[in-house]
């Protein structure tokens, strides 16, 4: 990257020094410059300080967990005061929230996350803090981007052409993932290769869930990226229950993909023949309704970026 981003970490994680060390690591090594307060993280001794910061700032990464943290004079926690100035100021942000517990989160903290939910803000939600680092990591891309195109000379850029070819990057990336999923489904659909009596489900999502794990798959609208995750969840739970319940007899189709190249699409029988499939079946149809949601998404934003003119 040309310059050194300035990335304002926003959160409340009381006692989590080192998960905030890590954080601040992270993007470090990335190449930002990160702006973390660390009494109680937010807010800063000085409220202009960090407000000042806020407004400077390249990029904002807002962490949530259960807790909401001490009110500052606007009468707000000082996490919630940060969010709404970084919208006050159109800021791109990326919000991070952990699962709330309603039990023991105050009610001020589940009305703030029910605030940012109906807000049409991107947000992730993450598990523990192996997960959110994990989540942070692959997010690096987007964040990259996202920073470098708003920091462009748009005057010596026309703006549409430049909305016009970062969208070609994240096009292309989906529709190779698209023709493959297609091109799987016509295999089951004409050609009778079963999901269940093979291996063709595994090995035409299979691929590309490693892509998006080890972070090769990448793109710069993170709404595309969710929608695709949010597939894969399925199609990982399936391939999970799938490996206990049935095993290979051992005889191998030879499939030459366009996409994915030479496949061996292993057959495959149930290891108890009275095991209820239903499952995989539930399973496989959560996979479309939710791939689906994927390509309408992708469609859509296809058809608005195509309506956009010089």
């Amino acid at each position: 990257m040309f310059f050194k981003p300035r990335i304002f970490i926003s959160s409340l994680m009381k006692n989590k020094l080192e998960l905030r060390t890590k954080i601040e690591k992270t993007l470090t090594e990335a190449g930002a410059e990160c702006m973390l307060y660390e009494k109680n993280l937010t807010p800063s001794s000085d409220n202009n300080t960090y407000r000042n910061d806020i407004v400077d700032a390249d990029f904002i990464v807002l962490i949530l967990d259960n807790n909401y943290g001490a009110k500052t004079d606007w009468g707000i926690s000082g996490t919630e005061e940060e969010y709404e100035i970084a919208i006050r100021h159109k800021k791109k942000i990326h919000i991070y929230l952990q699962k709330i517990d309603n039990e023991t989160a105050s009610k001020e903290q589940q009305d703030f996350v029910s605030k940012i939910q109906a807000s049409g803000a991107s947000f992730y939600y993450y598990k523990d803090e192996n997960d959110l680092l994990k989540r942070i990591k692959s997010s690096l891309f987007a964040i990259a981007n996202t920073i470098s195109l708003n920091n462009l000379s748009f005057d010596k850029l026309d703006y549409n052409v430049v909305v016009r070819k970062t969208f070609d990057l994240d096009y292309k990336v989906a529709t190779d993932i698209i023709s493959a999923h297609n091109e799987m489904l016509s295999l089951i659909n004409l050609y009778g290769y079963d999901i269940l009596n093979c291996s063709v489900f595994f090995d035409f999502t299979a691929p590309f869930i490693d892509g998006i794990e080890k972070g090769f798959i990448k793109f710069l609208d993170c709404k595309i990226l969710e929608l695709l995750e949010i597939a894969y969840v399925s199609a990982k739970s399936f391939h999970s229950q799938y490996c206990l319940a049935f095993t290979t007899t051992g005889i191998y189709r030879n499939y030459k993909s366009p996409i994915l190249g030479q496949l061996s699409i292993s057959e495959s029988r149930l290891c108890n023949p009275a095991t209820d499939t239903t499952q995989f079946i539930n399973l496989f149809q959560c996979y479309l309704n939710a791939f689906g949601d994927f390509i309408d998404y992708v469609e859509k934003k296809k058809i608005s970026i195509d309506c956009i003119r010089d």
